[in-house]
């Protein structure tokens, strides 16, 4: 059957199928058969006892005679004794001899011992040399070929040696084991729980026959064998045997099964004693596991459904991972229902389990989960609208529900000037005040808000800004009763000037550079009214310029301040002087080992940032900067990391924390 795993030793009883030939004996299963063969230099279970004035030999020979020329008183005889093993009984001996016995009172006999006692079986006399075979010895313990002289025999008599001799040629006994072994199982081979794989079982046996001949364990159908090594002539397999047979349980299918133990003597199909065993569950399958996924394809933190099941055993734990971060190691059943440990990106996740059941088999799988977030940022509660103060604010309220508002994703541009800058961004609610004050008249606010999945949503809103109140014309002076009235002053024509005096100029204390340039926001006023068309010049305390600009309607004049200028700046318009604070605030710097690879390798950037920021390194791609890889800064503010230029062509990158940029990277791949 394929369901029995045997183990089995072929025996060394080649010669033994010749001998049977040889004797006419056959050998039945459970039985065993004792050789003993002339000239054989094996001396188990042979013995000889020789009466003084005869002679023999047994081991090499197996001969017994009368010397010629010797006197032999009368009842002396020579014995060849042949044993069966211990704990067995001769179901027959078949011996083959040679006899001669010339002299009258020499007789050949053929003897089986009896409790102890030896009795004559056969008596054989013959002047002329003959063979003959003999069965004898049913139920004895041994058997024996004796030259007798049972009358005297005188000095000269005998001429030859061979004239009274016998030669035993061979001996076979077939015996077989009266006693069953004793069969001794290990406590730790009983089946407890749920197993599988392979079970062994600690097995000894002893016998004081002939020997064990196997030791067989059994699970159900599946049956192991361990068959002991042979032994000598006397002992064909040893008197004690100890073995620990296995058995694969894949070959069984799950369920409940008994064990049993046996123990089998001789060789063949001996004496057996047999012991039962405890009940051994087997489940080999492995749990099923099934991932259901995502109901909403846009959530960031979707619920995932595992289940699990396991007909045998029952599962006994399940382990959950997405993207290798843990999210379940728990004890449960039926279905497992989780969530990522962390807001997933777009993209393609990984979800991988491991399931154990109550026997130890275990089950692994993975399956990817798509997200992709498709609808735009919302933008809400944007104001001022319709009549707004100067020192009005600028808000709106910005939010995505999916990927997130992006980095850098919102941009703010008031009358077509992009006003970023100048504004702030956080939880989402974006804030702008004008530093100088909104001038008079309507302004239109142009707000585009990207989340991290590149979704873009944009409005427009507009307010307006009054001419404040024109104040009366104050009154004129009136003369004194009786005086003669004062001729009315002359008007002088307006004259070109470089710049009028009295300016003044409206500058912020400190202007900090979140990036690698800045704008300087001057204002010329002359009296309370804005000056139009005035040169601003920003310079170093040592004259160098740094920029210049032109004040507009309302008085106020645009200057890019590069970060190189960092320090005091003296602002010169209309002449009128004021000073201001330049502050580059926390640079972040960018550089590359190499801007020029091969089209698909990498380069490593390097940099510098606020000490354990996070980095965003970004890439210009469609007209707008996208975040490609982000890094932590170190504790001295170092950072490092590859970036891959896929295709052949030109790249530009930057670094960024927060508002803060670095000057832009060129990188090309041929």
């Amino acid at each position: 059957m394929s369901n029995v795993l045997a183990i089995v030793r072929r025996l060394p009883l080649l010669l033994v199928p010749l001998l049977i030939v040889a004797v006419g004996g056959e050998a039945r299963a459970g039985e065993h058969l004792v050789v003993y063969e002339l000239g054989s230099p094996e001396p188990t279970g042979l013995s000889a006892q020789i009466a003084p004035g005869l002679a023999g030999c047994a081991a090499g020979c197996a001969t017994l005679r009368i010397p010629s020329r010797s006197a032999v008183p009368a009842r002396r005889q020579a014995v060849l004794q042949y044993a069966a093993p211990a704990g067995t009984a001769i179901l027959d001996a078949q011996v083959r001899l040679r006899v001669r016995t010339r002299q009258a009172g020499v007789v050949a006999k053929v003897q089986a011992r009896y409790g102890g006692r030896w009795v004559d079986q056969t008596r054989i006399r013959a002047a002329q040399q003959t063979t003959r075979s003999v069965t004898a010895g049913r139920g004895a313990s041994a058997v024996a070929v004796a030259l007798v002289a049972e009358s005297a025999i005188a000095r000269g008599a005998v001429r030859s040696d061979a004239d009274n001799a016998v030669t035993v040629e061979a001996v076979v006994l077939r015996v077989r084991d009266t006693s069953p072994p004793e069969l001794r199982w290990g406590a730790e081979a009983l089946g407890d729980g749920w197993r599988r794989g392979v079970l062994c079982a600690s097995l000894a046996a002893t016998d004081l026959g002939l020997g064990v001949d196997r030791l067989e364990y059994a699970i159900g159908a599946a049956v192991a064998v361990a068959a002991a090594p042979s032994g000598g002539r006397l002992q064909p397999r040893p008197a004690a045997y100890e073995a620990a047979p296995c058995i694969d349980t894949a070959q069984l299918p799950d369920g409940a099964y008994g064990t049993s133990a046996s123990a089998v003597d001789g060789t063949g199909d001996g004496n057996r004693t047999s012991l039962a065993g405890s009940l051994v569950r087997v489940d080999n399958t492995p749990p099923q596991a099934e991932l259901t996924g995502p109901a909403d394809p846009e959530a960031r933190l979707p619920e995932l459904r595992l289940a699990t099941a396991d007909a045998a055993s029952g599962v006994a734990r399940v382990e959950v991972a997405v993207n290798g971060i843990p999210v379940s190691d728990e004890t449960v059943r039926g279905e497992l229902r989780f969530v990522p440990p962390q807001p997933l990106a777009d993209g393609l996740h990984l979800v991988t389990w491991r399931v154990d059941d109550a026997a130890g088999n275990r089950s692994e799988g993975q399956q990817v989960i798509a997200i992709r977030d498709q609808t735009a940022p919302t933008i809400a509660e944007a104001a001022p609208t319709g009549i707004a103060s100067a020192t009005a604010e600028v808000r709106a309220r910005v939010t995505d529900a999916g990927a997130g508002v992006a980095v850098d994703g919102v941009r703010v541009a008031v009358d077509g000037l992009d006003m970023t800058a100048a504004a702030s961004f956080a939880n989402g609610d974006l804030r702008l005040r004008h530093p100088l004050g909104w001038p008079v008249g309507e302004h239109v606010v142009q707000l585009v808000a990207l989340d991290r999945s590149g979704n873009r949503a944009q409005t427009s809103w507009a307010f307006t800004v009054p001419a404040p109140p024109v104040p009366p014309p104050a009154p004129l002076p009136t003369a004194p009763p009786g005086a003669d009235p004062e001729p009315p002053a002359s008007v002088a024509e307006p004259v070109a000037a470089a710049a009028p005096s009295g300016a003044r100029l409206v500058v912020p204390q400190r202007l900090r550079l979140r990036g690698p340039r800045g704008t300087l926001l001057v204002r010329v006023e002359i009296g309370s009214a804005p000056a139009d068309g005035v040169a601003v010049i920003a310079q170093r305390p040592n004259g160098r310029r740094v920029g210049a600009g032109v004040t507009g309607p309302d008085g106020t004049a645009r200057i890019a301040v590069p970060r190189s200028a960092a320090g005091r700046v003296v602002v010169l318009a209309a002449g009128a002087e004021a000073e201001v604070a330049v502050e580059a605030g926390g640079a972040v710097r960018l550089k590359a080992l190499r801007t020029r690879v091969a089209a698909g390798a990498e380069v490593r950037l390097l940099g510098s940032a606020p000490a354990g920021r996070r980095v965003a390194i970004e890439a210009r791609a469609g007209g707008r900067w996208v975040a490609v890889v982000r890094v932590a800064a170190g504790a001295d503010g170092a950072f490092a990391t590859p970036v891959r230029l896929p295709a052949a062509g030109v790249y530009t990158v930057r670094a960024r924390v927060g508002a803060e940029l670095s000057e832009p990277l060129r990188l090309t791949a041929r």
